[in-house]
């Protein structure tokens, strides 16, 4: 298995099904790649893939990302009370200070808050 990039390009057409299908087949006509595409993979473009009639299959890692993103809606008012803690230590570096003291005391590492993003 593997991935290779064949064209990365500035694209200012829409971004509709058959204008990307349209970039793909152009680019794969560029490289003499026709009849050696077996299946593309990515998080998007469903449509414009089928279109080029070639089979799709989803990112793993996004399919992952939205399993994930769906699940911490259950825990939604614990993350909202743990990002307003996080947000209090980043708004005052002293706060910050003293908890890294209290950290130290305590003969622990010192650890970094993170926010939460979505992507992350």
């Amino acid at each position: 298995m593997s991935s290779i990039l064949i064209g990365c390009q500035h694209f200012t057409a829409r971004h509709t099904a058959v204008e990307m299908s349209s970039l793909l087949i152009e680019q794969v006509n560029k490289w003499g790649l026709v009849n050696k595409i077996t299946m593309i993979v990515s998080d998007n473009m469903v449509a414009a893939v089928r279109l080029c009639q070639w089979r799709h299959f989803p990112c793993f890692a996004h399919s992952i990302n939205l399993i994930v993103q769906s699940a911490l809606e259950e825990v939604k008012p614990i993350l909202g009370k743990v990002k307003a803690i996080v947000k209090y230590f980043k708004r005052s570096t002293h706060v910050l200070s003293r908890l890294n003291d209290i950290q130290k005391q305590g003969g622990y590492s010192v650890l970094k808050l993170k926010q939460n993003y979505p992507t992350r």
